[in-house]
């Protein structure tokens, strides 16, 4: 009898779990367009951490280093502009030698990417440069 009983009580229980009165629409384009707005917030907030910068420097003849690079946006659905980019010129032993500060200005569609090429009279020493980009401008 007490085993019967166990067993009703776990089937009264699976069947109310199941009797849900919830609809949930897959295609609500209402839902879809809150989302995307969420995101759209999220990546426009915070542009550095979706653009990112890959780069080859070289000395040309005129003791100018010229950098080749690329920016790559990886944001889902904001579009960014005008790319600041921030270029440290350190010595051999690491010392912080100059910083400069370049805007790209050029459209980065969601995924996409853009080509740069730059030429800076660096600091007497410099041995390496690191490049980081510190601000973009949301395209609304």
């Amino acid at each position: 009898m007490n085993k019967l009983l166990g067993l009703l009580l776990i089937l009264a229980t699976l069947f109310s779990a199941c009797d849900s009165k919830d609809d949930y629409s897959i295609g609500d384009e209402t839902d879809y367009k809150e989302k995307t707005q969420s995101i759209q917030e999220i990546e426009a907030k915070n542009p550095t951490e979706f653009l990112y910068v890959t780069a080859k420097e070289k000395k040309n003849l005129l003791g100018q280093i010229v950098v080749n690079g690329t920016i790559l946006n990886k944001a889902k659905v904001a579009e960014f502009k005008d790319v600041e980019l921030k270029m440290k010129f350190f010595s051999k032993t690491g010392a912080l030698l100059e910083e400069n500060v370049e805007v790209i200005y050029e459209k980065l569609s969601p995924g996409g990417h853009v080509k740069f090429k730059t030429k800076n009279f660096a600091a007497k020493g410099t041995d390496s440069l690191h490049i980081e980009v510190t601000g973009a401008v949301v395209v609304e």
